[in-house]
């Protein structure tokens, strides 16, 4: 039932369409303003971190594991509590966590209390804010704009990332020079205060359920029952762990090859950052819009992933000063075009409801390949040398892109994901509790043996989509003594969980549950039966 993987003939859409949104474009000015700030906070970490740690790779390479540490610590529950609360009240607690963090490393570093230690210390409680704010931030895009703009927003949202990328060193490197780093921290307090004005302003919808919300350990269950048995999510991950794990020798290693190797200051050092981001917002403006009418989501990651593999080897060879600006320019161009593919996929395959938490798992493995990358190339630097692990970063990055061949990643863009509400609530006859269960569902089916094959075939995709929703077993009997009888059974955790099933079957489900049913005989659709588990009988041995 899944498209093959080419380019869809849709009708032209400006790349600017989302920005006539107005709750789009104040979230698109707060994400400039709160990157720009994140910016020039990393640079300024990174670039302290050489003055009070000089000639040592080690403790440079740690700024980057601290901060991506905490997503892969937290990501996962804070994408579970972001399907279950508020998403409003609780992206503005993660925002003040993380002002009031910013705050305090700026009142450390004027008074010149901010040690090597202090600073992982910050950095690290900084990425604990990023973690609980991430999935929950993400996946708000989508809410606000229609599936047809979804591709153009998050190229948008993407410009915002790169248009602070471009700013964001640049100013850092000014600062650096006339100022100093408590400066720098200083900006990006100040830029957290943007975000929260537009999150109190804004009154999202409430979504009309009659269940209650689940519980947390249910809620991670689910999260990752469902991305265990989607397999466009699947692909994706596989990808982007493998070009974050690699790309991320850049971040960790820049700092002291510019400073080693190319004998470059701050101010060049923000510069090569800010004409990556220059790159990415070119790129993310004049050059994807364009080729995503003529090539796949895949087919455009595999094209960037190859040139950024290039960069990474120009740059471990570079014996030119202006050579690494060029190459960090086309890295912009590259990065962007790999990361909002990749970013524009998960959260396309994903349902509303799981959205957060996909979302979460996403940002684990970024994370978690971003963290562990950085630290063992910055092991690894401290043994032979910055150049050579740049050119085996590179090297890596080039054949992880035949990954392609066995993950090829997909956009949701042919998936209507859009709650379809067609099972009829079911004839309840007995009192239940909410939270009583397990409840097992029976679906009888009638097919002419000759079918039977076909009709197996069929029920495939539908088994992937009962268990992502998050049933505990599934199964497909055929009675012994009656061929054409086919009975599909699955397990709830509750008389509440099912009903979440009523809720969550999207039109996409609707489709391929009917393709499956279409062999089933006679004029009415097959007869469903709910099973409570009778837990007041005694149990008498057997």
């Amino acid at each position: 039932m899944e498209a093959k993987d080419k380019p869809a003939p849709i009708p032209y859409r400006s790349p600017w369409t989302p920005l006539r949104n107005p709750l789009f474009r104040a979230l698109w000015i707060a994400t400039l303003v709160s990157n720009l700030g994140t910016w020039v906070h990393e640079v300024a970490c990174g670039w302290m971190m050489t003055d009070l740690m000089p000639n040592n790779p080690w403790m440079s390479s740690l700024v980057q594991v601290s901060t991506t540490t905490p997503m892969f610590l937290l990501a996962l529950p804070a994408g579970a509590i972001a399907d279950v609360v508020d998403r409003r009240r609780y992206l503005l607690m993660t925002q003040s966590w993380m002002m009031l963090t910013a705050l305090l490393m700026t009142v450390l570093a004027f008074q010149g209390r901010l040690g090597a230690n202090g600073l992982l210390a910050g950095t690290a409680i900084l990425g604990i804010g990023t973690a609980l704010n991430s999935p929950a931030w993400h996946s708000v895009l989508p809410t606000v704009v229609s599936r047809h703009n979804l591709a153009a927003a998050v190229n948008l949202n993407g410009l915002a990332i790169s248009l602070a990328r471009a700013m964001g060193p640049g100013l850092a490197g000014i600062l650096l020079i006339y100022m100093s780093p408590a400066w720098g921290f200083a900006l990006n307090t100040i830029s957290y205060a943007g975000v929260m004005l537009v999150l109190w302003r804004w009154r999202p919808k409430q979504r009309r359920v009659r269940v209650r919300a689940e519980r947390f350990l249910g809620a991670v269950r689910v999260g990752l029952q469902h991305v265990r048995h989607n397999r466009r999510m699947r692909n994706v991950l596989l990808r982007v762990s493998l070009f974050v794990f690699g790309s991320s020798a850049l971040w960790s290693l820049l700092p002291l090859l510019v400073r080693s190797e190319y004998k470059l200051q701050a101010d060049a050092y923000g510069s090569m950052i800010g004409l990556f981001g220059v790159g990415a917002a070119v790129s993310s403006t004049a050059w994807l819009p364009r080729i995503r009418r003529s090539f796949s989501v895949n087919q455009m990651i595999d094209g960037h992933w190859l040139g950024f593999a290039l960069i990474m080897v120009g740059l471990s060879q570079s014996r030119w000063t202006w050579l690494p600006f060029v190459l960090m320019y086309l890295g912009g161009c590259c990065w962007i075009g790999i990361l909002s593919n990749l970013h524009f996929s998960v959260q396309s395959v994903a349902p509303a409801w799981v959205r957060a938490r996909a979302m979460s798992v996403y940002l684990l493995c970024y994370f978690a390949a971003a963290a562990s990358g950085s630290a063992s190339w910055g092991r690894l630097a401290e043994i032979y040398g910055l150049r050579p692990c740049m050119l085996w970063a590179g090297a890596m990055l080039g054949l992880s892109c035949m990954s392609s061949l066995l993950a090829p990643v997909k956009s949701g863009e042919d998936l209507n994901l859009q709650p379809s509400h067609h099972w009829p609530d079911p004839e309840v006859k007995l009192p239940i509790e909410p939270d009583q269960g397990p409840v097992l569902i029976t679906v009888e089916y009638q097919i002419p043996e000759e079918n039977g094959e076909e009709f197996r075939k069929r029920m495939i995709p539908v088994k992937q989509q009962r268990l992502q929703n998050g049933v505990l077993r599934w199964g497909l009997f055929v009675d012994i003594e009656e061929p054409t009888l086919y009975r599909e059974v699955y397990l709830e955790e509750s008389w509440e969980a099912h009903l979440r099933q009523h809720e969550r079957v999207t039109a996409h489900e609707q489709q391929v549950a009917e393709y499956a049913y279409s062999l089933h005989l006679g004029p009415a659709m097959p007869k469903v039966h709910h099973l409570l588990l009778c837990d007041d009988v005694e149990g008498v041995p057997l």
